[in-house]
């Protein structure tokens, strides 16, 4: 099996090219830091790290954090993510050698199902299955309500992806594409390479990993009070969960010490304006596809 070759999406396409006109429009793509700008966000977190690290349990207990989240949200606290088609093309677009062949997406990390919904809704594919998991109970009991939910192309189940072995239900070398959104940031850093070894376990050779998350400077992480910080660049919110701020060149060298080759990988930048303010707001996120290589 191969998956088509689709063209690699850009992250936005309106671009500020006179600073001034900035309130013409609601967001901006590809707003680079000033020199200025850089210095006062690296100062901001440097402040954060002053601070002794605290709360350790948070370490621990991740996952009862997020079952009281979804408990107390359920799927009302994030939106279904229309972006998908326009940046990972290869969740609804992909050749099969033979039409009856079942061809396998799991997400992990799944939440109450924005990315997974959306996926069956568009994804007609009668062989498609869709694999939905989480480390939050309460999240799958969710996904498994839901009203579009259908057992027959959807296995959704409880899974700490940071687990020394695979879930039963997912076999070495049997997926085809894998989608972590804003997956890694809820972990403890020292958990990411068992993380990218199991991903790298589960896919098929050829198969890819579909990855989006917070970047460092992020106006997430220059809005936390010192107070909240736990270590360098890893916060916990108010509500328990936690959060962490990634650079892509440690993202990169993840991916490669896991065996990863990077198809592409870049920083999305994101400038929101509050126009009635005249309020410039800073998103920086990570997006990337990594392959699991074909046997030579």
């Amino acid at each position: 099996m191969t998956i088509s070759p689709p063209p690699i999406a850009t992250f936005g396409t309106r671009r500020l090219s006179n600073p001034e006109l900035y309130l013409n429009h609601n967001a901006w793509d590809h707003v680079q830091f000033s020199p200025e700008q850089l210095q006062a966000a690296q100062l901001k977190v440097k402040q954060h790290n002053t601070l002794q690290p605290q709360n350790k349990q948070y370490n621990t207990q991740a996952h009862k954090d997020w079952d009281q989240f979804y408990t107390k949200h359920e799927n009302k606290f994030f939106k279904d993510r229309a972006w998908l088609e326009n940046e990972f093309r290869e969740l609804f677009h992909y050749e099969k050698k033979d039409k009856d062949e079942t061809y396998t997406i799991a997400e992990f990390g799944s939440g109450a199902g924005n990315t997974i919904f959306p996926l069956l809704r568009k994804n007609q594919d009668p062989n498609l299955r869709v694999i939905a998991s989480d480390f939050s109970s309460q999240a799958i009991e969710i996904i498994k309500g839901h009203e579009s939910f259908d057992a027959v192309r959807c296995k959704a189940f409880v899974y700490d992806l940071t687990d020394n072995e695979l879930p039963p239900q997912v076999l070495p070398n049997s997926v085809d594409l894998i989608v972590l959104i804003f997956v890694f940031s809820a972990l403890h850093p020292s958990k990411f390479s068992a993380v990218l070894s199991n991903i790298y376990t589960m896919l098929k050779p050829g198969g890819k990993l579909l990855f989006r998350d917070y970047g460092r400077y992020d106006l997430t992480q220059l809005r936390f009070q010192p107070k909240h910080r736990l270590e360098d660049n890893f916060y916990a919110r108010g509500d328990g969960t936690q959060v962490y701020f990634l650079e892509l060149e440690e993202l990169e060298q993840l991916a490669k010490n896991a065996g990863f080759e990077i198809e592409v990988s870049g920083v999305d930048r994101r400038m929101i304006v509050n126009r009635l303010k005249k309020l410039q707001m800073f998103r920086v996120w990570l997006q990337a596809k990594f392959v699991k290589p074909l046997p030579l």
